[in-house]
């Protein structure tokens, strides 16, 4: 028993590292996520702007390179992954009360059901998840297929980057 169809696959596209992209690189994953008119209420898709504004912004701001984000939907929640070319762990940053950056991973670690990081060969990934804190029994199990960093723009949603869930084990 599948827990959703395919046709929601994966959609990824590139963010060059230009501070003025951040905006409409969060704006694209809102409208993705309205695109395929999951079961998400207004709060979670302000909380997916606002934490995809966050993460892509560490991207642009700490790296040199186009970064790539992909937009998933598990079946249960959202999951956008940013991957850039820092090989670099993500810290999160200690900010005093004045000042004005440096609260971006706090704000992943409140609002995001879940939410981490992981090297990958070019960079790493940091990947986070909004929808239900706690996931459904039968959600638990999901498989995903072609990384993020391969992923093509919207306007190609192939086949091969499907994101497959299942029952069982």
């Amino acid at each position: 028993m599948l827990l959703y169809t395919t046709e929601r696959s994966p959609r990824g596209f590139r963010v060059p590292a230009m501070a003025g992209e951040v905006s409409r690189a969060r704006r694209r994953v809102v409208a993705i996520a309205r695109d395929w008119q999951l079961p998400l209420d207004e709060e979670y898709l302000q909380d997916l702007e606002l934490l995809a504004s966050e993460v892509i912004t560490n991207a642009v701001e700490h790296t040199e390179g186009t970064s790539i984000v992909c937009v998933r939907w598990t079946g249960v929640r959202v999951r956008v992954e940013v991957s850039d070319g820092d090989p670099c762990e993500l810290i999160p940053a200690v900010s005093g009360p004045d000042e004005e950056s440096g609260r971006g991973l706090l704000l992943v670690t409140s609002l995001a059901a879940s939410w981490g990081t992981h090297p990958h060969r070019e960079g790493k990934v940091v990947w986070f998840e909004i929808g239900p804190a706690v996931v459904p029994v039968a959600a638990a199990k999901v498989e995903f297929s072609a990384g993020c960093r391969h992923a093509r723009d919207d306007a190609s949603s192939g086949g091969e980057q499907r994101v497959l869930a299942r029952l069982g084990a």
